[in-house]
């Protein structure tokens, strides 16, 4: 929110937009929603690298059996299970881009 154009909002206000909630709706949270996805999306690339890190280590699922095909030398295994698990994050970011376009149709 701070990174919004001062300018903005002395429009805003100009304009009519003088409570607090209704500057918020139509004019900060809009102005500000590129940086506010861009800080999502990179939140969501470190959750993921926080999953396959547990999952290596521990907890149950592809990294676990990763990990198990590794220590059998089932080489094509972990490659397979490498790859699926960079095809889900590929999905997932390519979804939220796909969120993104259509939040930030505004913009373009």
């Amino acid at each position: 929110m701070r990174t919004v154009d001062r300018d903005l909002v002395e429009v805003a206000e100009a304009f009519g937009f003088h409570s607090g909630l209704r500057r918020l709706q139509k004019i900060l949270l809009p102005a500000a929603a590129p940086g506010i996805l861009v800080g999502l999306r990179t939140a969501l690339g470190q959750a993921w690298m926080a999953v396959v890190a547990a999952e290596i280590f521990g907890v149950s699922g592809l990294g676990q059996r990763m990990m198990q095909a590794s220590s059998l030398l089932a080489t094509e295994v972990v490659v397979v299970y490498m790859l699926t698990m960079a095809a889900l994050y590929g999905l997932f970011d390519t979804a939220f881009v796909a969120l993104q376009g259509w939040l930030l149709r505004w913009k373009a």
